[in-house]
């Protein structure tokens, strides 16, 4: 069974079907890539699968669930992200900062966990969990400047670092080498493949 399965995607915008019967599967640990010109409905497409965008037609089903019709927090804790075109990132918050407010994003607060002093350890184990995907993705430099002081390279790097923050099971990345230079190109190449593997 392939992790997503899409099938006959149609979104329309009135009399305009931006996506138009789109129909594909992505197995576990694969990569695939999604190409057109810009306006074909590269980003549209994302945004059905993500839940940002409701489908005019078709269903799509991650890990077995049909999600078409949830809510994007709702795919995301079960395991699909997405980057996006634009840096996506809190500009004033450090490299650390924004890696660990999207550990958060997992966390479900109890009351009992404060009482008992758990949420002191897992703080500790979100923070270890942040460390290693900023080293692992080579953000370690940076690791205490400011998101907006970033290259435009290592701000992609940090929308990635973000997006593996939420411990996914599938990683949509939207034009994650946008605006890059070829050295910036070889370097997200090789982390997406670092990713996968």
């Amino acid at each position: 069974m392939a992790l997503l399965e899409v099938r006959g995607a149609v979104k329309r915008f009135g009399g305009l079907a931006a996506v138009n019967d789109v129909s594909f599967d992505v197995k576990d640990g694969a990569i695939h890539g999604i190409i057109g010109p810009n306006g074909a409905g590269k980003t549209t497409l994302f945004n059905l699968i993500s839940g940002t965008l409701s489908l005019t037609a078709g269903t799509i089903a991650f890990g077995g669930e049909t999600i078409n019709g949830r809510k994007p927090s709702h795919i995301a804790r079960a395991g699909l992200v997405r980057t996006f075109q634009r840096n996506a990132m809190f500009p004033k918050a450090t490299v650390l900062e924004n890696v660990m407010l999207c550990r958060h994003t997992q966390v479900r607060e109890n009351i009992f966990k404060a009482i008992l002093g758990a949420d002191r350890a897992e703080e500790a184990r979100n923070l270890a969990r942040a460390r290693e995907i900023i080293e692992f993705l080579g953000l370690s430099p940076f690791i205490d400047e400011q998101a907006q002081n970033l290259s435009h390279g290592h701000q992609r790097t940090l929308g990635i670092a973000n997006a593996l923050a939420t411990e996914p099971r599938l990683i949509m990345l939207d034009e994650p080498v946008a605006g890059m230079n070829p050295s910036e190109t070889d370097v997200a190449t090789d982390h997406i493949r670092r990713l996968r593997d």
